[in-house]
């Protein structure tokens, strides 16, 4: 369901779980109980199910600090989501998976998440 990723690592590290809470805020709570049922069980992590969790939680939460990388994957995560595909304006490639635009959006994110918890750590 366009939830597959390559393991390749990020170059920014994944905050911790206040930053990427406050993030969020309320408007993503339903997403963000949901990955932390996933980090809480590292059996799950690496479930498709987790992987979900957090594109949902990414799509929520990236709104605002990443709104470029958040309209290209949320484009394309819908369409992934209602068809099983998308069609890249730009390249006309077909996709089944968003992972282009995920990587982005992940590093945008975590990247905010980041500075957020350097700013409440003061």
């Amino acid at each position: 369901l366009g939830a597959q990723r390559s393991n390749a690592s990020s170059m920014v590290d994944k905050p911790d779980a206040a930053a990427r809470v406050a993030l969020g805020g309320q408007r993503c709570k339903k997403a963000w109980k949901e990955v932390e049922r996933c980090e809480a069980n590292p059996k799950k992590q690496a479930s498709n199910m987790c992987r979900i969790a957090e594109q949902n939680w990414l799509e929520c939460a990236g709104k605002f600090p990443c709104p470029a990388e958040h309209a290209a994957f949320s484009k394309c995560w819908a369409s992934v989501l209602n068809s099983g595909g998308y069609q890249d304006p730009v390249t006309r490639v077909a996709l089944t998976s968003c992972d282009r635009f995920l990587d982005p959006l992940q590093r945008c994110v975590w990247s905010a998440s980041n500075a957020l918890d350097g700013a409440l750590s003061q």
